[in-house]
């Protein structure tokens, strides 16, 4: 929610199915604009004022002063061969921080990275990398605008200069001498700003195998697709189809047990995202594991008769419950004779036994302070025609995890054989290439490292928390030597789905420069709000682990000084609420069920929403005018885990 209100709605003990990991490819764009986090360049004309990291005590009185990372400073940053690490939490301004480090990289005449011809610098040496296609382009126009701005400051040497070139002109624009150095280091830079090396990693790999073909070993042309996803669906209906020819029985178990092809694929994209991943617990061959479920289904058809099974618990022992226990409170007499007919070979009643095992049984008696449930209770958990359930549900399962590793290893190599036999690489491919050609041992490492780095001089890695081994690996191996800067959010690296890889994020840390730097000032959020989530986790200690590795700590960030509240005429002035679900029914085990908890949950949103928006005394600052205005839909934000749970609050 914008503004000093944040609802959180955590958790009441419900065991909450797992969502399965959507992965946002780095090529594809966020879908919405990223709120910026300090004034763009342009904006810095109009305001003399604008943030800056430029500024503070030098680099060496920062690192006097104590272990731990020191606030980035452009201006007194050094720019020196090797890893140097910038941690930046969202709202910290990694975008403006890049576009003063690009300015200093540009005006400072004792960072030689840079010199082409004349000792004027080549801003085509400089390679920038971000996450997303509209990130590069987002990098690219702040860094023309950051040069313009620049170039037109020190040309005019005004009185009060805009607030990003302020500092820069201090240091490089003190005398007449000074500022045409710095002008012409400007033009230089600011005609080659529509050549910048502004890439994703996709991009950047893509041009560094297609310009250093020779040295690394690859084709001098290939045909990239952007298209993986058909190949990988084809892929995967091959090798299903082929399976299910091969194991007779295995099609139709797998329809009834509700094992679709996008769950399998689900599972091969689990397993091929990192390296040296494997598919846990292990499990018996596909036809060891069929084997095994016919066996469990003659021992059910041997133990199991639908009469008997009705007297081994007494129904007025049973739950009336029909939400909560399905058949086994409406209809015990059909879901029994649905079992004896899955026993008898009909897949299609799979479901049946899935509910009369021992536990769900169990599960559906009603203990209302009587000792007859107890005794009832007792008898189910031993009855052979439950065990016998029981032993087919786990036989189902063994097989589900033998189809999981057959799938994974014949789909892998599936794909890679369609992308041969059709000559064409994907993003993936172009990563994993490189990799190879600048691996440990390879004849091509040497030629083309030189070649790398004779075309770029410094690397700036932006967003560097959702790179994984691989990326890593190369602008390490590509830029030794030579001044590697990565800039992140550590607390993001934890995110796999986004395809982030914490110990990637670890090791860039081991192998970094002391100390570390980091941006402590959020631009974004209300004042307050910053204060709070800062208490809240600073409640931990030093040793709380709150993002589970010892490497990722949290550090507090203070507020911008002359940020102002973004919503008034709430009823609370708490900028942190946390709603507890004390309120709703409890199991016996003391635990909310899942779906009472979604429904309290959803209403409680729904209430709040329509509240905040029919009341006229709620107002939000506009950030166009800076004036106040009625809330309106647009301004609020509601996080689900998944998308059905969005429509429904819809």
């Amino acid at each position: 929610m914008t503004g000093d209100l944040f609802a959180d709605l955590p958790g009441d003990g419900a065991a909450l199915e797992p969502t399965a990991p959507q992965s946002r490819h780095p090529e594809q764009s966020e879908g919405s604009q990223r709120q910026r986090s300090r004034p763009s360049p342009s904006e810095a004309t109009e305001d003399s004022s604008a943030p800056s990291s430029t500024g503070g005590t030098s680099e060496g009185d920062q690192r006097a002063e104590g272990a731990g990372p020191i606030p980035f400073r452009a201006l007194e940053f050094d720019v020196v061969p090797g890893v140097s690490l910038v941690e930046a939490s969202a709202g910290t301004g990694k975008t403006y921080a890049l576009t003063e480090l690009v300015l200093r990289l540009v005006l400072d005449p004792a960072v030689p990275d840079l010199r082409g011809d004349g000792g004027l610098p080549d801003l085509r040496k400089l390679l920038v990398v971000t996450f997303t296609v509209a990130a590069t382009e987002e990098l690219k126009t702040r860094i023309r605008r950051a040069l313009r701005l620049a170039l037109d400051t020190f040309e005019a040497n005004p009185a009060e200069p805009p607030g990003l070139v302020a500092p820069f002109l201090a240091r490089f624009g003190a005398t007449e001498e000074a500022r045409e150095g710095s002008t012409q280091r400007l033009r230089r830079a600011l005609a080659q700003s529509g050549e910048a090396a502004v890439f994703t990693i996709h991009g950047f790999c893509k041009r560094v195998l297609e310009r250093s073909a020779f040295e690394g070993g690859e084709p001098f042309a290939f045909e990239f697709t952007e298209d993986a996803e058909r190949l990988r669906q084809r892929a995967a209906r091959d090798v299903w189809h082929a399976l299910a020819a091969q194991h007779a029985g295995l099609g139709p178990l797998a329809v009834a047990a509700g094992w679709s092809l996008d769950r399998l694929l689900e599972h091969a994209g689990h397993a091929t995202r990192f390296d040296r991943t494997r598919v846990v617990p292990e499990a018996d061959t596909l036809g060891d594991a069929l084997v095994a479920v016919e066996a469990a289904r003659d021992a059910l058809r041997a133990a199991w008769d639908a009469e008997s099974q009705l007297a081994v618990v007494p129904e007025e022992f049973y739950s009336r419950s029909e939400k909560s226990h399905g058949d086994l409170a409406a209809d015990r007499p059909g879901l029994f004779a649905r079992v004896a007919a899955f026993a008898a070979g009909d897949d299609r009643h799979l479901d049946a036994v899935r509910a009369t095992t021992t536990e769900t049984v169990v599960d559906a008696i009603s203990y209302k302070n009587r000792s007859g449930p107890k005794k009832a209770a007792e008898d189910a958990v031993t009855d052979p025609g439950f065990l016998a359930c029981d032993a087919v549900v786990q036989a189902l399962d063994d097989l589900e995890r033998a189809l999981v590793h057959a799938f994974v290893d014949d789909a892998g190599a599936a794909y890679r054989r369609l992308k041969e036999g059709a000559g064409v690489l994907t993003f993936d491919d172009l990563v994993d290439r490189l990799d190879r050609a600048l691996g440990e041992g390879a004849p091509t490492r040497a030629a083309l490292v030189r070649s790398i780095q004779a075309q770029y001089a410094v690397a700036l890695i932006d967003e560097f928390q959702d790179t994984d081994p691989k990326q890593y690996r190369i602008f390490r191996t590509a830029f030794e030597n030579r001044p590697l800067v990565f800039i992140g959010d550590p607390k993001q690296a934890i995110y796999a789905f986004r395809g982030a890889d914490v110990f990637a994020y670890l090791g860039a840390k081991a192998d970094a420069r002391e100390p570390s730097f980091t941006l402590d000032t959020n631009y974004r959020s209300a004042p307050r709000l910053v204060e709070a989530v800062n208490a809240v986790f600073e409640r931990l200690g030093e040793a709380g682990r709150p993002f589970v590795y010892d490497g990722i700590p949290f550090r507090p960030v203070r507020p911008r000084e002359d940020a102002e509240a973004g919503l008034r005429g709430v009823e609370t002035e708490a900028p942190l609420v946390w709603w507890s679900a004390g309120d709703l029914k409890t199991n016996r085990r003391g635990e909310v069920s899942k779906d009472p908890a979604r429904r309290a949950a959803q209403d409680a949103v729904v209430t709040e929403v329509c509240r905040l928006l029919n009341d006229p005394a709620v107002e939000i600052r506009d950030e166009r005018t800076g004036g106040w205005r009625r809330l309106a839909a647009g301004d609020l934000a509601v996080l689900v885990r998944k998308n059905q749970q969005a429509w429904d609050l819809q």
